[in-house]
């Protein structure tokens, strides 16, 4: 497979080492190049960034040799001369949330999903598979003690979002005898004596993960398989989600209301409520690459 990987915006840590990065696309494009050649191309300044499968590299022309394949994470304006170069490479679309439907008026043969609800949204328009969404490779279950009883993941860019108005909900609702590790930046809010934040790089994220008994992703309505969910249940953690949109037969979750949200937590926690334990390894990165080359195959 000669894959070209459209990734979005360009992150210098990136440039380090490939086998060590810590983002789950990364790690995907690695999986499925294999011993192919593969170049992921960033949004760098008036440039493409790329790297092949040996090397670093920044080049502002797209590679000179065939590719067959171009997977492209949420269909950016600035992807369309890499597809019009291409014009017969088999393409993939994938845009979580707000962004499920591909734009730009480019015609791909593979649209990857959430949920069934967005399958049957973009049936008319495409071509759309359920898939799972991976965690990155260093996202597993750890041998360490439980010091939290939850683990919440928000990290919100910016004050305007609405997730913050999510953290402020969390803060003022939770139950005062739960021990809970916020792992991100709480905004403006406190965090009430019984929330631990902390920031943490992503490679040290799974330790703390594992530190915890249980997950939440009390994420706003148009949040799609949220990374976060993914990592917790890779790293064997079931999770509660409100107002997520995502093939929750699949994941480990529990789905509540906000009215339910706290009783069914505490209910998991006092193991009142029982959950399937599903298998960590359907959230590797490993397992996500073999079901698209499936999906490629079957063209």
């Amino acid at each position: 497979m000669n894959l070209l990987f459209l990734r979005g915006d360009f992150d210098k840590n990136n440039q380090k080492s490939l086998k060590k990065d810590t983002d789950m696309w990364v790690q995907l494009w690695l999986e499925l190049v294999g011993c192919d050649y593969g170049v992921i191309w960033y949004k760098g300044r008036n440039k493409l960034l790329g790297y092949d499968n040996q090397t670093v590299f920044v080049q502002k022309k797209f590679p000179v040799c065939e590719i067959d394949t171009i997977f492209s994470r949420g269909g950016f304006d600035y992807y369309v001369p890499a597809m019009e170069y291409y014009k017969n490479a088999y393409k993939i679309y994938y845009g979580a949330g707000a962004r499920i439907r591909p734009k730009n008026n480019i015609k791909y043969d593979l649209v990857l999903v959430d949920s069934l609800l967005q399958k049957e949204q973009l049936k008319p328009y495409c071509n759309a598979h359920l898939w799972i969404k991976p965690a990155a490779n260093h996202f597993k279950p750890q041998d360490v003690d439980k010091e939290y009883d939850i683990c919440y993941i928000a990290n919100p860019a910016s004050k305007k979002q609405a997730m913050f108005k999510r953290v402020k909900w969390v803060y003022e609702t939770l139950p005062k005898e739960l021990r809970i590790l916020h792992l991100g930046n709480p905004g403006k809010y406190k965090p009430p004596k019984n929330v631990t934040v902390m920031m943490v790089g992503r490679e040290d994220m799974p330790h703390w993960i594992n530190k915890c008994r249980l997950g939440i992703c009390p994420y706003i309505n148009y949040d799609s398989a949220p990374r976060a969910l993914v990592e917790m249940n890779a790293c064997g953690l079931a999770v509660v989600c409100l107002e997520v949109n995502i093939w929750h037969e699949v994941y480990n979750t529990v789905m509540a209301s906000k009215e339910t949200f706290w009783d069914i937590t505490k209910a998991i926690l006092s193991e009142q409520l029982p959950i399937a334990d599903k298998p960590t390894y359907v959230y590797t990165v490993k397992y996500a690459a073999e079901y698209l080359r499936r999906l490629i195959c079957k063209k």
